[in-house]
């Protein structure tokens, strides 16, 4: 996976550099592939080195009262390009008023984003991405918040399900249909979810879709 958009990279590089490419479109094109794979090499390093970071026993989250709900809602703008080119619509349940929870603004980002990359990567074939945010209650009755990522693709392979949360673990059809990734994403939304004292869960009925859930204490 690191090697795939290093070559691309090398490539079109020489092409340029031997001046093979003289028409300005041709330019640009290659342009647009440095820039598409660069960004993919890089989220696949962010990713890599989170992953470290939530591996080290010692690393604290710097936690502070946050709206959960501004937050969500502001990932979700942020993704409005990627949702777009899947050909996706975007569905937000959030209540109106705000919801506070302990957390580390970036990490929750992250996690969140993660959830719906992979949504847009695995489900983009159901055409519809569900965002949803909302109170709830966890073991013992705590309260909690609960932050769900839904799709209508085609779901999780059941033999995979166990798995899913694993380091560096692909599934059957990911790795069938050659579908990029390293693996860790959802490692790294296990870890964050934990790390704030919450956790994280899965349903799917292949052929229906999957739901990812994140709870966090309120």
């Amino acid at each position: 996976e690191l090697r795939t958009p290093l070559a691309v990279i090398r490539s079109a590089a020489q092409n340029l550099s031997a001046g093979i490419v003289h028409e300005p479109a041709q330019a640009k094109k290659y342009g647009e592939l440095i820039d598409a794979e660069g960004r993919r090499l890089s989220d696949m390093v962010e990713q890599v080195l989170s992953y470290a970071g939530l591996s080290d026993a010692k690393r604290q989250l710097q936690t502070a009262p946050c709206d959960i709900v501004a937050i969500t809602r502001d990932v979700v703008s942020s993704c409005a390009d990627l949702i777009r080119d899947t050909g996706c619509t975007v569905e937000l349940d959030a209540p109106d008023a705000a919801l506070e929870v302990p957390l580390d603004d970036a990490s929750y980002r992250r996690a969140l984003q993660n959830l719906i990359g992979n949504a847009l990567k695995y489900g983009s074939d159901g055409r519809w991405l569900g965002v949803r945010v909302a109170a709830g209650t966890g073991p013992g009755g705590r309260a909690e918040v609960h932050v769900t990522v839904t799709d209508r693709g085609r779901g999780i392979d059941p033999a995979d399900l166990p798995h899913l949360f694993d380091a560096f673990y692909r599934g059957r059809d990911a790795k069938e249909q050659q579908i990029h990734g390293n693996g860790l994403g959802l490692s790294l939304v296990k870890g964050i979810a934990e790390a704030h004292g919450g956790r994280v869960s899965v349903t799917s009925t292949p052929g229906a879709g999957a739901s990812f859930t994140m709870a966090f204490p309120a």
